[in-house]
Order: C-alpha cells, then sequence, then structure tokens
C-alpha cells in the first residue's frame, strides 16, 4: 500500500508540474527600477534632463559605477529616454516623484551594448553598528520598529541620521539593509561586545532570524568622526576596511555587484537539485516557496521524479556556494549528504545539490 501510494503521489505531481513548475520565476523586487526624483511630474513629462536623471540612477544601479559611464552610456545607447519610463506619481512622502522604469528594457539595451549587469540577485545585508559614546554608553543601532517598541513616542532615536544615511545610498544601490530590533530574542543571544569583538556565530544567529546571510559591522567611536572601521562578511569572505559611512556602502555596493553582474556573453549557471521525503502537495509547496524567496535563482524545472524524490534543474546567477549556503540556511529543509554528488546527463557530469524536506 504504501508503494502505491507514493507513486500515486509522484503520478499526481507530474500531472502538475507541466502548469506549475515549468515557468521561469519572476522577480518581486520590483523596487529595483522605481526611481526616485528631485523633479515634478511636469518636468518628467517635458524635459529630456529629468529624464536622463532617473535613467542614470537606474544604471547606476545595475552597473558598477567604478567600471561604467552612465551618463556616456545614456548619450551613446539611449536617445529617447522617456521610452524607458512606464510611469511617474508625486512622491507622497516628500517632494519630488517616484518613478517607474522599465528595468528589462534598459537591462536588454545595456546587455546588448556590452555592458556588465547586476540584476535581481541582491541579497539582504544585515548591519551591525556599535557606538561608544564615551562615559560608559554603548549601544547598539537598532531598527525603527525595534526603537518605536522599547521607547516613548516623544523621544527621538538619536541614531536616525546614520540609519538615514546608510539606507539613502543603500536605495541610491540597490542594496537591502536590515537593522536588528534587538527584542528580547535578539538580546539573548547578542549584545554590544558580541559585535566590537566580531563574534560572528552570534551576529549570524540574530541575522538567520531576518533571512540574512551577509552581514556588515561598524565600530563607531566618539573621538573618530570622519572613519570608522567596517567588516564585511561575504558568504566565505571577511573584508576589513576603515572608511566614512558613505564610502562603506558603496565600497560593499560594490563588492556584491562584482560578484553577481553578469553580461550577454555569460549565461546562467546550471545545477541539479534533489529533494527527498517529498510526501505531500505541501512538500511540493514548500519547495516552489524556497526557489521563489532565492533572488540569485532564475527558473527550474522538474527534471525527475522517483517515489519520493524530485530532482530540479535550476539556473541561477552567481557563485554556487552562495546558493548552497542560502539553502543551508532554510530552516525546513536539511542538507543529504549521503546521497551521490553529482549525477551523468547528457553525456556529461553535472553538479548536484541533496536536501530532505525536514
Amino acid at each position: 500500500m504504501f508503494m502505491l501510494i507514493k507513486k500515486s503521489f509522484a503520478w499526481f505531481i507530474t500531472s502538475i508540474v507541466l502548469t506549475f513548475f515549468f515557468i521561469p520565476l519572476v522577480a518581486e523586487e520590483l523596487d529595483l527600477y522605481s526611481i526616485k526624483s528631485n523633479a515634478s511630474v511636469s518636468s518628467l513629462r517635458f524635459s529630456q534632463n529629468a529624464q536622463k536623471e532617473v535613467l542614470e540612477k537606474l544604471i547606476i544601479r545595475l552597473t558598477n559605477p567604478n567600471l561604467t559611464n552612465a551618463k556616456n552610456i545614456i548619450n551613446n545607447y539611449f536617445p529617447d529616454p522617456s521610452r524607458y519610463i512606464k510611469q511617474f506619481q508625486p512622491d507622497v512622502n516628500g517632494q519630488g516623484s517616484i518613478v517607474i522604469m522599465d528595468g528589462e528594457s534598459v537591462q536588454k539595451v545595456l546587455l546588448d551594448a556590452g555592458e556588465s549587469l547586476w540584476g535581481i540577485d541582491r541579497p539582504p545585508i544585515m548591519v551591525f553598528i556599535a557606538i561608544e559614546s564615551g562615559l560608559g554608553e554603548r549601544e547598539i543601532v537598532v531598527s525603527d520598529s525595534g526603537f518605536n517598541s522599547f521607547s516613548s513616542s516623544i523621544n527621538l532615536d538619536k541614531n536616525q541620521p546614520i540609519k538615514n544615511n546608510i539606507l539613502s545610498i543603500a536605495e541610491e544601490r540597490g542594496l537591502q539593509i536590515i537593522f536588528p530590533d534587538m527584542n528580547d530574542r535578539d538580546q539573548e543571544v547578542l549584545n554590544f561586545s558580541d559585535v566590537w569583538a566580531g563574534f560572528l556565530d552570534n551576529m549570524l544567529d540574530v541575522s538567520n532570524n531576518y533571512g540574512a546571510s551577509n552581514i556588515l559591522t561598524a565600530k563607531i567611536r566618539q573621538d573618530e568622526i570622519r572613519e570608522h572601521e567596517w567588516r564585511f562578511y561575504f558568504g566565505k569572505d571577511v573584508i576589513s576596511f576603515r572608511s566614512n559611512m558613505d564610502q562603506a556602502i558603496h565600497r560593499v555596493a560594490n563588492l556584491m555587484s562584482e560578484r553577481y553582474m553578469y553580461s550577454g556573453e555569460i549565461p546562467p549557471n546550471e545545477i541539479f537539485i534533489n529533494f527527498g521525503l517529498v510526501d505531500s502537495i505541501v512538500d511540493l509547496g514548500e519547495i516552489h516557496l524556497i526557489f521563489k524567496s532565492l533572488s540569485m535563482v532564475e527558473s527550474y524545472t522538474i527534471n525527475e521524479i522517483n517515489q519520493d524524490n524530485i530532482f530540479l534543474n535550476v539556473t541561477y546567477n552567481g557563485p554556487r556556494s552562495d546558493l548552497e549556503l542560502s539553502l543551508n540556511k532554510i530552516d525546513n529543509i536539511i542538507p543529504n549528504n549521503d546521497l551521490i554528488r553529482n549525477r551523468r546527463t547528457h553525456n556529461k557530469n553535472q553538479d548536484i545539490l541533496n536536501f530532505n524536506i525536514n
């Protein structure tokens, strides 16, 4: 009876994957193509300079400014920048406008021009900033929601300018920045000394609760106004440097873009991923949500269904180690190192990752 149930389940899975899984993933990070402009709606409608400004901001997000010149690119390849503006509206949270760009078309022009791009693959960055203000006052910069949860509404967050500065540059470069809430759960694991001394394990424990695997830390002393000590834990790399706040965020953005940039001449990577112990449609839904949550995954298809195992052919951008690291951090799956590491397909060996549904 057990085998019959398994076979029936495999048959049922096969019957629905044609309409459910054989489609490319679509990025949900629409903010990547949303640009804040100081120009009014009227200027965006009639002024080519205003249109070029928002296009330049998008190109800066999609490329590495150290390697490209957005103004030259626009002059050479975008004679009519208005064609790449989908819509715009007044910014209800401030002056100027919010502009939605046709990001896919812009990327196509850039790739055709031979430029390398940093697309939707933008893993979040957990930011831990430890501030030593003198007279024994030490603190970690917390998120707005974290500050509001344990402070009176009349109190002002004196670290708000620091957060605003970091978030402003992060938005310019298309980075996802997360500050910790430092709620009771966080404080059980992490304190000021952990950040100051660089105890990575504790910071990783907190970061995992926020879905971030990359960590940026800063040590700010009251007597060091211009430059601070920074450390960027990026995959398996640890980059230490001194800089001011603006330069630090730009440096992190450049490091990430260098890793994740691709061009029309470099196709996405491919890998087989096997999920074992798939017993129900709920498990199938979990697999779908896993890949939907991974920005570096472009698409995936069912390659084979065998009893309670599903083999997927996955295309992705970026290093294989980053993909494996991201999967290893997902709670409802666990690595299965007992299975083979590669399988033969199309007369060649292709790498494979193995996981079990937990």
